[in-house]
């Protein structure tokens, strides 16, 4: 069973230092992108990586390992990748600093906003560097854990060709792990929430566990898509309709008279695009607020957003409201253009609702 233990407040970091100004504001820039962090952890053979692809897939988060960044950096020829590639080759470590650096930057440059950061912070000094550059607060801690003797059995079962999956060096890896990680842990369940997974069940079973942690974060993405969507609507965006809605998206409503509406006979019963918003009068502007909702996600990359939806005149919300529909909203994580899947609205149905 998932474990989780949570003492408020949760801001994580060290409420005394600050960020430099330039570092400020780039850690600016990235708050302005909602960010949504989740710090996975656990010891060798736990199965995070295996577990961290699943959510990927399953939700959308884009998976950032620090070793792996490190080794691209390392490879890329550039500067700071020779001033890597020769402190591994005299043995040092790989100052804190350029980690975080490097993590900010992947986050800097993803369209996406939601992050799994996988083997870091490993040790104390990672963290209070995180604290200090970064200053970004993930939302949990993932914690795989499991017995020494089986995840020791897995590393050196799994025969990926890594020079690391040796009985001695797995040996030093785990001593590591819990004089250097373990203390992390213990610090960021003062101060957040840890959530405790046991690894050592099926690949499945621990992704059930899993699941119910990331479903909050992808229900309040709906939900926000849905009130941008709205608004879209109801200003005549159709850069906002085209953002989130699927090409051949479907709709039951009443205006449409029973009848099924599709892709472009939609667009063009439901969005008239020859009218500007600007030529219409202040009598015909509405603008929609969501109220009662509720996001079903299910194991299939689709969800559901239930919802009332009242419309009000812009000029005079306080006149009550001249629409009012119950409506469901079909969503389906779909690939775009770039081959990265995003939430699409693939159908909606809405009846009028018979009180607010």
């Amino acid at each position: 069973m998932a474990s989780s233990t949570a003492s408020p407040p949760r801001t994580v970091g060290s409420q005394n230092s600050k960020p430099s100004s330039a570092i400020a504001a780039e850690t600016s820039e990235l708050q302005s992108k909602n960010l949504k962090l989740v710090f996975v952890t656990g010891g060798p053979g736990s199965g995070k990586g295996t577990q961290c692809a699943k959510i990927v897939e399953h939700f959308g988060f884009e998976h950032l390992s620090a070793g792996d960044l490190l080794r691209v950096e390392q490879n890329s020829g550039n500067e700071t990748g020779n001033m890597i590639k020769g402190m591994i080759k005299e043995g040092k470590l790989v100052p804190s600093e350029m980690t975080v650096k490097l993590i900010l930057k992947a986050i800097s440059k993803s369209s996406n906003n939601k992050f799994l950061i996988d083997g870091f912070p490993r040790n104390d000094e990672n963290r209070e560097v995180w604290d200090r550059v970064a200053g970004l607060s993930p939302e949990f801690i993932l914690f795989i854990i499991g017995s020494e003797e089986e995840m020791q059995k897995r590393v050196l079962s799994r025969n990926e060709g890594r020079d690391d999956d040796n009985l001695e060096t797995i040996h030093k890896r785990f001593k590591l792990f819990n004089e250097h990680t373990l203390p992390v842990v213990k610090h960021y369940e003062s101060i957040a929430t840890v959530h405790k997974i046991n690894g050592m069940q099926s690949i499945e079973d621990v992704f059930s566990e899993i699941r119910p942690l990331f479903d909050p974060i992808v229900q309040d993405e709906l939900l926000q898509a849905t009130v941008d969507l709205l608004e879209g609507l109801d200003t005549r965006n159709y850069e906002t309709y085209r953002r989130y809605c699927h090409p051949a998206v479907t709709i039951f409503e009443p205006h449409s008279q029973g009848q099924l509406v599709e892709g472009m006979d939609l667009r063009n019963f439901k969005f008239n695009l020859g009218t500007s918003i600007d030529r219409l009068t202040l009598t015909q502007r509405l603008r929609s607020t969501v109220v009662a909702p509720k996001v079903s996600v299910l194991d299939t990359g689709v969800a559901l957003v239930l919802y009332t939806r009242v419309s009000k005149y812009q000029n005079n919300p306080d006149a009550g409201y001249v629409e009012a529909y119950n409506e469901t909203g079909v969503w389906q994580r779909l690939k775009d253009e770039d081959g990265r899947k995003n939430w699409k609205l693939v159908h909606y149905h809405r009846s009028v609702a018979p009180t607010v």
